[in-house]
């Protein structure tokens, strides 16, 4: 398979893991401290993760 291919797969996947993640953040007015900080940790790992790959 084409490298280039692979690595743009790889980016969507990663782009969407991370966007599913913080959309339910967009539907709730108050967001305790701690829910926040799981899903900013969660979507960085994710990201972090996509960067090493």
């Amino acid at each position: 398979m084409n490298i280039i291919l692979v690595g743009s797969v790889a980016s969507l996947l990663a782009g969407l893991a991370t966007s599913f993640r913080a959309l339910p953040l967009f539907f709730i007015n108050r967001v305790s401290k701690r829910v926040l900080s799981f899903s900013l940790g969660i979507s960085s790992g994710i990201m972090l993760s996509a960067s090493f790959f």
